[in-house]
């Protein structure tokens, strides 16, 4: 575990858990051996975005989504998304993103967890 997106408020439950994970001997591929906590902002379409100074710690890593509840599930969908989308397509443009989209769906969630 790498990074833990904190979602509906729940930044002091996610630097617990960070702390727990890495007492636990939870390894993290950061340079500090640490794990990250972050939390996304919402542009004025409500969709969840990460600030650049952010994306190093979302590209690439392996992500925890922890929120407080799953009513309906949109806040998690609209995390999950936005994850994805700042993990695996910013690195890529054009027609290339449509057809790694869809490897991608097929391929499932890997290095992504939710709690």
């Amino acid at each position: 575990v790498d990074t833990i997106v904190c979602l509906e408020g729940t930044q002091v439950v996610g630097s617990f858990l960070a702390e727990e994970l890495t007492s636990a001997g939870v390894l993290s591929m950061n340079a500090h051996k640490t794990i990250y906590i972050v939390t996304p902002e919402f542009n004025s379409n409500s969709q969840m975005i990460f600030k650049e100074n952010i994306l190093p710690m979302i590209r690439d890593k392996n992500v925890i989504i922890l929120t407080a509840s799953v009513t309906t599930g949109l806040a998690l969908n609209k995390g999950i998304e936005s994850i994805r989308y700042y993990r695996y397509f910013q690195r890529i443009g054009g027609a290339q993103r449509i057809q790694d989209y869809i490897y991608f769906w097929q391929e499932g969630f890997a290095g992504l967890y939710v709690l």
